[in-house]
């Protein structure tokens, strides 16, 4: 999909989103619910918010490593400016700035860096996966499972397409053949980095980090609304919000986050709706209100002041001229 149509159509999912709101919810309710949060639990997942971030950095900063870029200072502000622009702008324009950010002032590869986020995306549908399992066999839900193994039919699916495609001649077959098998290349690039046992454990260690701070996060928002839930049940939550965001929206994922959270919310802890688009409210206020800070602190140190001359990084192995 072009980034003009994602804009279209994440703009209109929004829109569509919070005119449902408010058509089918009592609004007044909403208001009441947000005003019982307590100070005290917003400066609490604030906290928590932040040390996630810490996370990501973490995973994103060992997986560039084999690529020359050994500070960890580049890969936080890469990735907080991310997310940061994400925040403002649609169609997750973030990414690519991310991408232009290390090309510009680490010297790395962008078609490389494409497929390093690859490996982070990779990650990222593990722990969604486990977690996820996880939380069914725990809770007893298995037998709500059948969705999920859709998903993992798609991806090897998709798997048998990219293995399908690794045999075929690069000159050969029509225009969309050749455009996928140049970023199977990319992506066969970046992943290579979890080939390497170090940055794959690390990877997992940090992913999961991420999603135990995230659903803690939400575990203590339920609490907090006198929702009788589990650990994982948060977990659940975290995964109806995962799933949401991914589809295209306005800057912020506004209506898509808070439509996942009481999708899950109302489907596995039978919250009623008010209630749980409040907590959804919380929990998305949560991130990005410290995403926002820290993002303008980056904007400030990167974007107000003129970028430095930069050579390239040297790889701490051939991977990078594997991957050039």
């Amino acid at each position: 999909m072009q980034t003009s149509n994602k804009i279209w159509v994440g703009l209109g999912l929004s829109a569509a989103l919070l005119l449902s709101a408010f058509y089918f919810l009592d609004v007044q309710k909403v208001i009441e619910e947000l005003r019982s949060t307590t100070a005290r639990l917003l400066w609490i997942c604030f906290g928590l918010a932040f040390l996630q971030q810490i996370a990501l950095a973490i995973r994103w900063q060992r997986l560039l490593q084999p690529l020359g870029l050994r500070g960890f200072g580049l890969a936080f502000w890469s990735l907080r400016l991310n997310y940061f622009y994400n925040l403002c702008l649609p169609a997750r324009l973030g990414e690519p700035y991310r991408i232009y950010f290390l090309h510009r002032r680490a010297g790395l590869k962008a078609a490389t860096l494409v497929g390093t986020m690859a490996a982070e995306r990779f990650l990222d549908l593990l722990g969604l996966i486990f977690f996820v399992y996880l939380s069914f066999l725990v809770l007893g839900l298995k037998d709500q499972f059948s969705l999920w193994k859709w998903f993992l039919l798609l991806g090897a699916g998709l798997s048998l397409v990219m293995i399908f495609i690794r045999w075929t001649p690069r000159h050969k077959g029509g225009r969309w053949i050749r455009k996928l098998i140049f970023w199977r290349d990319q992506l066969l690039k970046g992943m290579k980095v979890l080939m390497r046992p170090k940055v794959f454990l690390a990877g997992i260690l940090t992913t999961a980090a991420s999603w135990l701070i995230f659903s803690l996060m939400i575990f203590l928002i339920l609490k907090d609304f006198d929702v009788s839930a589990s650990f994982f049940h948060a977990i659940l939550v975290l995964a109806g919000v995962s799933i949401a965001v991914a589809l295209p929206s306005s800057p912020g994922q506004i209506g898509t986050f808070e439509a996942g959270a009481a999708l899950a919310l109302v489907s596995f802890l039978s919250v009623n709706l008010e209630r749980a688009v409040s907590i959804g409210i919380i929990f998305h206020l949560s991130q990005m209100i410290p995403t926002l800070v820290v993002g303008l602190i980056g904007f400030v140190l990167y974007q107000a002041k003129a970028e430095p001359k930069v050579e390239r990084s040297k790889p701490s192995s051939r991977l990078e001229k594997e991957a050039g």
